[in-house]
């Protein structure tokens, strides 16, 4: 028994300072791992100087590149809606409170802690050994035993860790462009959810101010027939009109009521907290030359994060390269001999022999993967130019009908409904006449809105595309 506590013991002191010597060896190897700055996006942090955009809002707030400056963890929960809401709350209440930021946010987190992880080298391993214990004669009992105690430590050839960093660090990256490309996805949704609400607003005020009109006009032509001075059938006529627009009024509060839930919904916002829109339809201005815009569509997320894509399958190749390598475990301790009471030194190595695994598999799987990332980017090139393109044309094509719609027609046809109102109090023009002018003046004051809401869409879309403002590319070229 006398012999069996003593050999506890022995272990027991062994094993602390075991323990001890790996506290210190952990100390000795520990190294903080040093990593490259992030990758610059294309959007900065902060806002820019403000500046008032052709879709009339108060105090736009930009990025660098011309876009909304989300903080890259978004908030826990958004902000109350106010109840009159510009362009610029609508943005800064999506970018700190929208799930898909949210998720996108965390995800780069979790890349950046794993490039933490990959720097981290292996930890060191205690073994302790009893030997020789429990046998026949001289070796009975604990009498000839032999207590080994080593620390081993794996050491990392062919520069595995800094490769590892190196390909962690580009994954990072890759997390980095998702979030941008999220930032922007929902930056256009949002621009285009809060100008359709604008258009459905300001259509409700355009069916207002028709059914007032028709209104009106049936009482005045009331009037008339109840003079003698035309046919009853006018009335009847004026009166199909005023239910006619009666019916457009009621359609154009729905329309204008689910816009505004969409971009509430949009913002995590109760719909009934967005009484006003701020925003107006402002003046439509022709967009920059598709030769002043086509250099920045190399900035694009679509087409920028495969750079990165290509260089995270680079650095995922030479680590597999570099696994090719074995690594080797060295080891040191003390072995102590119970039968003479004396204590010896111990080394050992080990390390694999690459007679059949030579890492050829994974090499060959990173390097497919590597031509795949490239025959992608080419295939993205292609849909973002292309895509490029036909925002391009959609967008200069809604500019010039809105611009003539704005311009030219709807003051003409504001003038002729104008003239045929007092030609018809003269007796000049007949109702059917009159009611033709009305209709004309307020269709195309509905097709204008409709414009120049295909405008800012096209726009936001375009800006999406190539992470910056329109108007910064006007003004520079």
């Amino acid at each position: 028994m006398q012999a069996k506590q003593d050999l506890t013991g022995h272990i027991a002191a062994r094993v602390c300072a075991a323990a001890l010597l790996v506290g210190l060896g952990a100390c000795a190897t520990s190294e903080e791992p040093v990593l490259p700055p992030p990758y610059p996006l294309t959007s900065g942090v902060g806002t820019a100087p403000e500046r008032q955009s052709e879709l009339v809002v108060t105090d736009r707030g930009r990025h660098e590149s011309g876009l909304p400056a989300p903080e890259a963890a978004p908030a826990e929960a958004a902000p109350p809606v106010e109840r009159a809401l510009s362009l610029e709350a609508a943005l800064d209440l999506a970018m700190n409170g929208h799930p898909a930021l949210k998720a996108a946010a965390s995800e780069l987190q979790a890349r950046e802690s794993e490039a933490v992880q990959a720097g981290l080298r292996p930890n060191p391993d205690i073994q302790t050994d009893v030997e020789n214990f429990g046998g026949a004669g001289s070796l009975s009992g604990l009498r000839g035993s032999e207590t080994t105690v080593t620390v081993g430590q794996l050491i990392e050839l062919g520069g595995k860790r800094i490769r590892r960093i190196d390909a962690a660090n580009r994954e990072t990256e890759l997390a980095g462009w998702d979030l941008e490309a999220e930032r922007l996805a929902l930056y256009a949704e949002v621009t285009k959810l809060y100008v359709a609400a604008v258009a459905a607003d300001k259509k409700r005020d355009v069916a207002d101010r028709l059914f007032a009109v028709a209104d009106r006009l049936q009482k005045a032509v009331a009037a008339r027939v109840a003079a003698g001075k035309v046919s009853p059938i006018e009335n009847q006529r004026a009166e199909i009109v005023v239910g006619r627009a009666d019916v457009n009024r009621k359609t154009a509060n729905a329309e204008r009521r689910a816009a505004f839930q969409s971009l509430a919904a949009t913002l995590g916002a109760p719909a009934v907290q967005i009484e006003k829109l701020t925003g107006v339809l402002g003046p439509i201005a022709p967009p920059p030359s598709l030769e002043a815009i086509a250099p920045y569509i190399d900035d694009a997320p679509q087409i920028a994060r495969w750079k990165t894509e290509i260089a995270a399958r680079e650095a995922a190749v030479r680590l597999e390269r570099a696994n090719r390598l074995p690594d080797v475990t060295v080891g040191a301790g003390a072995r102590y001999f119970e039968e003479s009471d004396s204590t010896a030194l111990v080394a050992s190595f080990s390390a694999p022999l690459p007679l059949f695994n030579r890492n050829q598999g994974a090499i060959g799987a990173a390097r497919h993967r590597l031509e795949r990332s490239r025959s992608e980017a080419a295939a993205a090139r292609i849909d973002a130019e292309r895509a490029f393109e036909g925002a391009y044309a959609t967008l200069a094509a809604s500019a010039a009908r809105a611009g003539a719609l704005e311009r030219r027609l709807l003051p003409a046809a504001r003038r002729t409904f104008e003239a045929t109102q007092i030609g018809y109090r003269e007796g000049k023009f007949d109702l059917v006449t009159l009611l033709d002018a009305q209709q004309t003046y307020f269709e195309i004051e509905t097709d204008a809105i409709d414009a120049a809401e295909a405008y800012y869409a096209a726009r936001a879309d375009l800006e999406a595309l190539i992470g910056r403002d329109l108007s910064s590319i006007s003004t520079a070229e």
